[in-house]
């Protein structure tokens, strides 16, 4: 197995081999890829909140990303921030 930031890639043969543990690696928000000869062939993501909790991460990361991009000030948005930004983009 093979790890890149959040996603884990795992050959055909490996994932058969594992499928309950990958199951509950899934059922705690990681996302795993399964390859076969090294291509990419299915995806195992969480259903429901565990996938909606990652994603809203990630947004939140990409908006910091942004704020300090813009302004220079690292550190977390504010409610106040994000309604900023997001009425800046509306306009």
């Amino acid at each position: 197995m093979k790890s890149d930031e959040t996603i884990t890639h795992i050959g055909s043969y490996d994932a058969k081999t594992r499928f309950s543990a990958l199951l509950d690696r899934v059922e705690r928000g990681e996302e795993i890829v399964i390859t076969r000869h090294n291509m990419p062939v299915a995806r195992l993501i969480p259903e429901g909140p565990a996938r909606n909790a990652r994603a809203a991460r990630a947004a939140v990361a990409n908006l910091t990303k942004i704020r300090q991009a813009l302004t220079g000030q690292p550190g977390r948005l504010s409610a106040a921030d994000i309604r900023a930004l997001r009425e800046e983009t509306r306009r």
